[in-house]
């Protein structure tokens, strides 16, 4: 019986890697690059409201999400290893709700209650039914007073 030793796993860890341009060209081969896309643009309206429109040629249904978040948050570290620095967190996720359904036809959508504050911004993702692949993305435009 042999026993594996730290220079076995050095040996066995250089046989399986792979130089960073070929792990490049592999990711950008996969079927990911090439999943049907819905377009999505979202319209300020009046007093905080938002029109979205959808289309796309997926074939599959989705849901329709909503999501509010802060922009960027700073937190005064008190304790531990980053005592006395500031960690700044950015896009947390307030809200998610569910704005409606989407069938592969142009639908649009009324955003009436979006009650962003200052510091605060928007998104809308339609999604697999299953909470699977993510058809689409965008991010609300600024609100103007």
């Amino acid at each position: 019986m042999r026993l594996h030793t730290a220079n076995d796993r050095r040996r066995d860890n250089r046989i399986r890697w792979h130089p960073p341009k070929k792990i490049l060209s592999s990711i950008r081969n996969t079927s990911v690059d090439k999943r049907p896309r819905i377009d999505i643009s979202i319209a300020p309206g009046k007093q905080g409201s938002f029109t979205v429109s959808l289309d796309g040629a997926v074939a599959e249904s989705g849901a329709v999400w909503f999501l509010r978040f802060i922009k960027a948050k700073k937190t005064e570290v008190l304790a531990g290893e980053n005592k006395g620095k500031t960690l700044i967190s950015h896009n947390i996720v307030l809200e998610m709700r569910r704005l409606g359904d989407w069938n592969g036809e142009m639908t649009t959508l009324e955003l009436a209650d979006a009650q962003l504050g200052d510091d605060q911004g928007c998104a809308v993702i339609v999604q697999n039914e299953s909470l699977g692949p993510i058809f689409g993305a965008a991010v609300c435009p600024p609100v103007t007073s």
